[in-house]
């Protein structure tokens, strides 16, 4: 499934069987021991250097960033709160990155690339299989982007990441 084609579904995401997540394994937030990215979404060096990622959040609000000093700096985050915070707009601390300008043009792509490697690794490859062919949903009360609720309490959010999720899990059985 491509990245044009989930960008095309919709919801509502309230069928029968969805697996509704907000922290856990499929989370953004969940520590990713092992996961090593490159440094940066495209215009570096190749190959490009590999840094160990907390978590895809880090990696997803670093990759933001137009330079590599601010690339590290969110990639720095404590946690991925923190991480959240830096890479948005209003920055931590009186500090905020500069956002590459054709972020909203990749964002769905460096997402879909993090969760990749991220579902590659035993541990999390086995919990994204075991939800079978279930529509998967995050299940923020707040982001209406990422996650699957909308405003209302309803279930007509973009569910970006519930989207990448399933293409994800689609590649890793070879569908």
């Amino acid at each position: 499934m491509s990245a044009v084609v989930a960008y095309r579904q919709s919801g509502p995401w309230d069928s029968q069987g969805t697996v509704y997540f907000y922290g856990g394994k499929l989370s953004n937030f969940a520590l990713t021991s092992g996961l090593q990215l490159p440094g940066g979404w495209q215009g570096h060096p190749q190959p490009a250097q590999r840094f160990a990622v907390p978590t895809v959040e880090h990696y997803f609000q670093a990759c933001k960033a137009q330079t590599r000093e601010e690339f590290l700096w969110v990639l720095s985050a404590p946690g991925p709160v923190r991480a959240r915070r830096r890479g948005g707009p209003r920055g931590e601390g009186g500090r905020r990155i500069a956002l590459r300008a054709d972020w909203e043009e990749i964002k769905f792509s460096v997402m879909r690339f993090a969760c990749a490697r991220k579902f590659a690794l035993p541990g999390f490859r086995d919990a994204l299989l075991g939800t079978g062919d279930r529509p998967l949903v995050e299940d923020s009360p707040s982001d209406f982007v990422w996650g699957g609720r909308d405003l209302h309490g309803g279930y007509t959010g973009r569910n970006l990441l519930g989207l990448a999720l399933m293409e994800v899990r689609a590649d890793l059985r070879g569908a």
